[in-house]
């Protein structure tokens, strides 16, 4: 219950309706101030709010001038990035018969001619091997021509006998 009801209910039931009327007067007038004073609240509130914002936000960025260009005619191009994938329409699988490091490959997307080279390989495993297949060589040459020798000089000792 409102407090002018519980007035006008439980505390003078028997007064004159002018009483009635001079406490309903009254009742009025202090719910007018508490009106007035919540106004006056907020008002001084959204002010000093507002002096907080003005003196402590960022300052406005400047704004540059555009630079001015002279237009030419000329030459335009136009790119378009977008993402996707390319297949080629004629493609050749290349493979190689040892599988060696590669150390070179022609950049993907380059025109390519009969002649031209595609891939360089490795060549350090091979120049190995074949380094000691050198060396394997030439010993058995010194080995053979050991051989011939003592072959002559058995040779020479049955002719002698």
């Amino acid at each position: 219950m409102r407090l002018e009801e519980v007035a006008r209910s439980r505390l003078w039931p028997g007064l004159e309706e002018s009483l009635r009327r001079q406490f309903s007067l009254l009742l009025q007038t202090v719910r007018g101030q508490a009106t007035v004073t919540r106004v006056r609240v907020v008002i001084l509130a959204a002010a000093f709010l507002g002096t907080a914002f003005y003196w402590y936000a960022p300052a406005a960025l400047d704004v540059k001038a555009a630079a001015l260009f002279e237009v030419k005619k000329g030459e335009f191009t136009s790119k378009i990035t977008e993402l996707g994938e390319l297949r080629a329409l004629e493609s050749v699988t290349v493979s190689a018969q040892k599988d060696l490091p590669i150390i070179y490959l022609v950049p993907e997307g380059i025109d390519v001619k009969k002649g031209d080279v595609l891939v360089r390989l490795d060549p350090s495993k091979e120049e190995a091997a074949l380094e000691e297949s050198n060396a394997a060589l030439q010993v058995a040459q010194a080995e053979l021509q050991k051989a011939e020798k003592d072959l002559e000089a058995q040779r020479q000792r049955l002719l002698a006998e």
